[in-house]
């Protein structure tokens, strides 16, 4: 037989020039490289009408225990990071931190743990810090686990392809503030209230009734005087 250019006779033989493959077991586990590969940050950009510019993003994944998270207020010279504790949770119930752009305020929200409303216009405030969880922190209509915040004021349930408009709800609002014992919580939600819901006459109203019966148990800040700056401030 003829095989490309050497005759083989019958007693020739032939020995072969390569070895058959090995399989060497390298101990390597595809989840064990997945699990080590760094995260990348996630860093979002926000701005406002009014001058605000916001750098926002995670530090590291979200575990069982905590999750750490910085805002940079550009427009002020100066960041912050935040460090929240979470409720008990195991690895199925582990969500995504999803930063939220709803023009007053830049919101970092873990679904089913809390939702952090922080202030871009008056950071250097006391009340810039708005935090809410369990119950107060759920978003209606929104399967927690897929949501996105493609826009400005707006969320995308990525189960459902819907975008739902986001807005600070005066009557969750009054809620919270009527509950609330801390004064720092209370004078949160009243500046909200004041300031970035807007005033009418019937929130004016129900806010004057929970002066006329809370005045006397707030101790950080006047809540009278509250509420003279935020006439002056929409007048």
């Amino acid at each position: 037989m003829d095989f490309g250019n050497v005759a083989l006779g019958d007693k020739d033989v032939v020995s072969p020039v390569f070895s058959l493959p090995r399989s060497v077991n390298l101990n390597y586990s595809y989840y064990q490289d997945q699990e080590t590969i760094p995260k990348p940050l996630d860093v979002h950009v926000f701005t406002t009408d009014t001058g605000s510019l916001c750098l926002c993003y995670s530090l590291a994944n979200v575990n069982s225990k905590e999750v750490s998270y910085t805002v940079a207020f550009l427009h002020k010279g100066y960041s912050k990071t935040y460090t929240v504790t979470l409720e008990e949770m195991n690895s199925l119930q582990i969500k995504e931190l999803v930063f939220l752009d709803l023009d007053s305020y830049v919101a970092a929200y873990l679904p089913g743990q809390f939702l952090h409303l922080l202030d871009t216009q008056h950071p250097d405030l006391i009340c810039h810090s708005f935090f809410l969880s369990g119950e107060d922190a759920k978003m209606n209509l929104l399967n927690a686990a897929t949501v996105f915040s493609p826009s400005k004021s707006s969320v995308l349930d990525r189960s459902t392809g819907k975008i739902f408009t986001v807005e600070l709800s005066p009557k969750a609002l009054l809620q919270f503030l009527w509950k609330s014992k801390s004064d720092n919580d209370q004078l949160a939600a009243l500046h909200c209230l004041l300031l970035h819901v807007g005033s009418t006459e019937e929130l004016e109203n129900q806010i004057i009734q929970w002066l006329s019966e809370n005045a006397s148990s707030c101790f950080a800040f006047d809540p009278i005087q509250e509420l003279i700056f935020g006439k002056c401030f929409y007048a």
